[in-house]
């Protein structure tokens, strides 16, 4: 009798989430301080992945009841599964890699992303010998992995290629999850369905075409390490984590973090503990030891963590135990909402049932400790590169949860959450993808970082186009670029600086005074700028800095203006 209740009540879910939305107005004044449209916000976070549910949900309830045949389904993705996942990886390749070369051509790029990593790359094609390219990979970010793409640079030296090396990078992650979705789900319809809700993830899409940013390779390398675990072969394993932490130093942090997998989830004690201390102590030595040896920034403060967003976390910084939880549980607590965002959308499509899988989330404890306690908002940004080693993570614990769920509870219950899946990955999607399925591509309001005109020609893109070529094109010409300025012509430069670092050494500065925009370090940042009620105030302080350092140029009688138009300016030092 009691189960006879019990599945009654269930029959009320979907209308639970119905009812639920009446809450929107009171979650978007949650969020805030984190959005710039809160209703919109509460829209993406709250309303659509609350449809989701309800329809996901109803979908599982009758699945529950009935017995679905998807023989036809199963037998057409066993026949031609090798083409439909060419066909799924082909499409995703060719959507993605064309929107982040679009970015580039129209001029919509930062010289603080893609224009700062292509001149390192650059440099490290241009270096005399491995030694000078080692150093350059690991000055300012410890990223010797770049050496590859320095040496790929000699045969065509573009931030287009490094777009193309990005996007395929991440579609090649189809590759390791195919094999361990083989492993443990076996039938070829499931196995699928995996791989397309990898390239739904809206995460997997952002890392695929946000401009360059290395952290991407951790995504199908980690996969490839998951896969070498349950082979058995675990110093392949190792070997390719290492590689995942060669793109930025925090990711050691994730490669140590997998040997305390191996340890835990396998057993394996001495090669577990052997991989936690040898990339611990890689980490420690290029943050305190490396690091400082080679940029200046960090050469005054002693370590890269003392220099960034964490440098509450050093003991020495705080007076006693009290006063250092405190700072702990205050940076846990800074952007708040952004970070239980965070946590919640990497979840939901999947209804956090990779958590049945909680060892699969050991290696990526650290990128999500580095979310939870920065005090700098992108870190906690579910459209960034941050989220690309919890990525293998998630999709590793889905796989090995809905096996689970397949052994306990039978294929009828495996099916209908399955396809409760599907729902809810398509619905996230169209709430939070770059892709021109969601809203985010067609209503700057929505997104402006992934709205439809930043992959056109602007207004004035023949102005900055014809200035920018009156930038001599020799490497050895010392150029400023503003932030948002962006061009191989400009980044392939021996000195290359982002508007203000550089100026007083400069040829050539090149600015948008209609649209400035000043690199801040985080220190200097007035508090909460990225709250909404603070937002005109804080666009208000950058650009009367913004102003001040321009007349400070103009005032300096270094420099005269080689050519103005439409607010672009052009300024060349003058000659002695």
């Amino acid at each position: 009798m009691d189960k006879i209740k019990h599945y009654k009540i269930l029959k009320f879910i979907p209308l639970l989430f119905l009812i639920l939305l009446i809450w929107t107005p009171k979650v978007g004044v949650l969020i805030a301080g984190t959005a710039a449209h809160p209703t919109i916000a509460a829209i993406r976070y709250f309303c659509i992945p609350l449809i989701g549910l309800c329809i996901g949900s109803v979908v599982f309830l009758w699945i529950r009841k009935v017995d679905l045949k998807l023989d036809r389904l199963k037998s057409f993705a066993r026949r031609y599964n090798m083409y439909i996942l060419l066909f799924l990886s082909a499409m995703f390749f060719l959507i993605f890699s064309s929107l982040s070369i679009l970015k580039y051509l129209t001029l919509h790029t930062c010289s603080g992303e893609l224009g700062w990593y292509d001149n390192k790359v650059w440099k490290i094609s241009q270096a005399s010998s491995f030694l000078d390219a080692l150093v350059i990979a690991s000055t300012d970010y410890f990223q010797p992995l770049l050496i590859v793409y320095g040496f790929l640079y000699k045969a065509w030296d573009s931030p287009i290629f490094l777009q193309f090396l990005q996007t395929g990078a991440v579609v090649f992650g189809v590759i390791p999850l195919y094999l361990i979705a083989k492993d443990k789900l076996h039938e070829k319809l499931w196995i699928i369905s995996i791989v397309f809700l990898y390239l739904l993830y809206p995460p997997v899409e952002y890392n695929a075409t946000m401009e360059f940013h290395p952290d991407h390779v951790c995504i199908p390398l980690f996969l490839w390490a998951f896969y070498f675990v349950e082979k058995g072969r675990y110093w392949q394993a190792v070997v390719m984590v290492g590689l995942g932490g060669l793109a930025k130093e925090p990711l050691l942090l994730n490669a140590a973090f997998f040997g305390l997998y191996i340890l835990l989830a396998k057993g394996r004690w001495k090669i577990g503990i052997s991989t936690f201390v040898f990339y611990l102590i890689m980490f420690s030595l290029i943050i305190f030891v490396v690091q400082p040896g080679l940029t200046p920034y960090y050469q005054k403060l002693g370590s890269v963590v003392h220099g960034s967003n964490f440098g509450y976390l050093v003991p020495t910084n705080s007076d006693g135990i009290v006063g250092y939880l405190s700072k702990v549980i205050h940076g846990a607590l800074t952007w708040k909402s952004r970070k239980v965002l965070l946590v919640v959308m990497l979840l939901a499509p999947f209804l956090c049932i990779p958590l049945i899988k909680g060892l699969k989330f050991i290696p990526a404890l650290p990128s999500l400790f580095i979310a939870m306690l920065s005090l700098f908002p992108v870190h906690s940004a579910f459209d960034g590169q941050y989220t690309s080693a919890i990525i293998p993570s998630i999709f590793v614990g889905l796989i090995f949860a809905l096996s689970w769920i397949r052994r306990k509870w039978g294929e009828r219950y495996f099916t209908a959450l399955f396809l409760w899946i599907v729902f809810m990955a398509i619905t996230l999607n169209i709430a939070h993808s770059p892709s021109p399925l969601s809203p985010n591509f067609w209503d700057k309001r929505w997104s402006e970082l992934y709205n439809h005109n930043v992959y056109k020609k602007a207004v004035r893109f023949d102005d900055m186009r014809e200035i920018i070529a009156r930038v001599p094109s020799d490497p050895a010409v010392k150029v400023v670029s503003q932030y948002n300025i962006n061009t191989a012509r400009l980044s392939h430069r021996i000195d290359y600086w982002i508007f203000p670092a550089g100026w007083k050494d400069a040829d050539y500065i090149l600015l948008d005074t209609w649209d400035p925009v000043i690199a801040i370090e985080v220190k200097q940042t007035p508090k909460k700028i990225y709250a909404t009620e603070k937002f005109l105030t804080a666009k208000q302080i950058y650009e009367k800095r913004y102003r001040e350092i321009l007349y400070e140029i103009l005032g300096s009688k270094k420099f005269s203006i080689a050519v103005e138009k439409n607010g672009i300016i052009l300024l060349v030092r003058n000659k002695s």
